[in-house]
């Protein structure tokens, strides 16, 4: 699984937040995305807003929120040789082996969005 899974670069992912006001601040940022010969990870671009504020004396309210845009992460299938019980065909690479018919094994090829693509993130704290 190496020769179809192993890649050479990692899908790397930074973030900044440049400050637009004393209490607002705009985050930024992206990720490189990745490739092997059976996937790919699509680049990503990372936007958001951050808020920060003291509404009381020691009271202390912050706020996040991000939306990935890309990464998206797209697996391609391997061509098979079952012989004479099934000939060469289209497979899912990681499911080659399994007891499913090949054709089967297709609608298991991996075609997903990021993991945590938007997020929310609220909190309160009095520090006493």
């Amino acid at each position: 699984m190496q020769r179809w899974y192993g890649r050479t670069w990692t899908d790397t992912h930074l973030a900044w937040m440049t400050q637009a006001s004393p209490q607002w601040g705009l985050i930024w940022g992206f990720g490189t995305g990745e490739r092997a010969d059976k996937y790919t990870i699509a680049p990503s671009v990372k936007l958001g807003l951050a808020f920060a504020a003291e509404p009381r004396r020691n009271h202390f309210l912050s706020f996040r929120a991000t939306a990935t845009l890309g990464g998206a992460l797209k697996e391609r299938a391997c061509t098979a040789d079952y012989g004479a019980i099934g000939g060469v065909q289209a497979v899912n690479c990681r499911m080659a082996a399994s007891t499913l018919a090949p054709a089967d094994t297709l609608r298991y090829l991996l075609n997903e969005r990021p993991r945590n693509r938007n997020t929310l993130f609220v909190e309160y704290r009095h520090a006493f």
